[in-house]
């Protein structure tokens, strides 16, 4: 079955899905003969996205196949920096196969995302709120027979989209909490892939299969070399066999460390010119809590809520208020009554903290992409980033203010 890359294409002003526009790397004699036409991706990163194919899978580019479209709505205007991931991912594709065997049940792929180029690492960003909300429905719609939605993890907000993905079923997977795709079949129901920023060269290993020029040409060059090496050894009269012990790992970055050392970091350096404070000082679980804080004085602030499950949220700042800067004389709300971001308190039972770190300068503990999320405390690689962060942040001149809060469970 053919797979297309497909990317949503929607009228915001008019809170309208416009219909898909659908990527396939086709050879000139696999073109369907209606339908089809060959691609010119409308999107000021279009450069950008080519850089990055090239960083990631190199041999495309000497693939025969080319990049044809299909339009949903032929005649509307399908452009902007959304297209991006879809376009990556179909110039991987002339070189590399997916990694699930071609299926009946198989369906296209829908992608959104723009791609940018920072440090030297190619880097996911999160598109429109507002528009990624009217593509979510559109691929949530009964009439859409597509199962997979890959996208920026900065774009889904569980607790605002929660309640959309629990009533029609949907699973949201992090590339993270599964190894492969090919042990899933994640087109028997409607998937949600979400991406970290930093995680684009891991998305493009987790859905394609390494190209078999490269695995050959590895193993070639690999025995090669051996055969060298034992050839010179020989010779020279070197050759001994003396037992090795293997390399031993480092320590493993738990969740319980890193909330040691986060608690631990400004300990005893108090703000006192810094208020936080709540709305209450007990919650029941699926209580909304609002969150104030003000300043006497111009800083830089990170807020991360340590919860009763051991999760570790940063509240401030997020994908919704980017600039940690926080200016003097000014009250500020996360989740009150007034706001569009709305915090649930989740449970279980217990005690739960709010910390305050301060700073004369920016800093940061959790990527600003996990904001807002649970899950912390399940993903290595991500504690092993804060961790790192927290030992950078213990060279700054940092305050603390610290508040708590009661979780009880009002149902029993």
């Amino acid at each position: 079955m053919l797979h297309h890359f497909a990317y949503p294409n929607i009228l915001a002003r008019e809170d309208k899905f416009v219909g898909c526009g659908r990527y396939a790397a086709l050879l000139p004699r696999e073109v369907p003969e209606t339908g089809y036409e060959r691609a010119v991706p409308n999107s000021p990163n279009k450069s950008t996205v080519r850089t990055i194919a090239e960083m990631l899978a190199p041999e495309s580019f000497d693939s025969e196949r080319e990049i044809y479209e299909a339009k949903d709505e032929h005649d509307a205007k399908y452009q902007g920096d959304s297209l991006d991931l879809a376009y990556l991912l179909v110039l991987v594709s002339r070189s590399r196969k997916l990694r699930w065997p071609d299926s009946k049940k198989d369906g296209d792929i829908w992608c959104t995302g723009s791609l940018d180029i920072r440090k030297d690492t190619p880097q996911l960003v999160r598109v429109d709120g507002k528009g990624f909300d009217i593509k979510l429905r559109a691929f949530l719609s009964e009439k859409n027979r597509d199962n997979l939605f890959i996208i920026p993890t900065a774009n889904i907000r569980m607790e605002k989209h929660a309640s959309l993905l629990e009533e029609k079923g949907v699973q949201v997977l992090s590339l993270r909490q599964f190894p492969s795709l090919k042990k899933r079949n994640v087109f028997e129901k409607k998937t949600i892939l979400k991406v970290l920023g930093n995680e684009v060269e891991l998305l493009a290993d987790v859905l394609f299969e390494k190209p078999a020029s490269e695995s050959f040409d590895r193993r070639y060059f690999g025995k090669l070399a051996l055969g060298l090496l034992l050839t010179f050894a020989l010779l020279a009269g070197v050759l001994h066999f003396v037992p090795r012990l293997p390399p031993s790992d480092p320590p493993k970055v738990t969740s319980e460390r890193v909330r040691e050392k986060l608690t631990a970091l400004a300990e005893g350096r108090e703000a006192d010119f810094f208020q936080l404070w709540t709305n209450k000082r007990e919650f029941g679980i699926g209580d909304f809590i609002s969150l104030h804080f003000q300043s006497d004085k111009d800083c830089y602030l990170v807020l991360i809520n340590m919860t009763s499950g051991g999760d570790l949220i940063q509240l401030f700042p997020n994908t919704h208020s980017q600039n940690q800067r926080v200016r003097a004389k000014k009250k500020h709300t996360i989740s009150g009554d007034h706001s569009d971001l709305k915090l649930k308190v989740t449970g279980p039972s217990g005690k739960e903290e709010i910390l305050a770190l301060i700073s004369e300068s920016p800093f940061e503990i959790i990527p600003i992409e996990w904001s807002l999320l649970e899950g912390t405390k399940d993903d290595q690689v991500l504690l092993n980033d804060i961790y790192e962060n927290i030992q950078n942040a213990m060279t700054r001149n940092l305050t603390q203010k610290r508040i708590s809060y009661s979780v009880v469970d009002k149902t029993n």
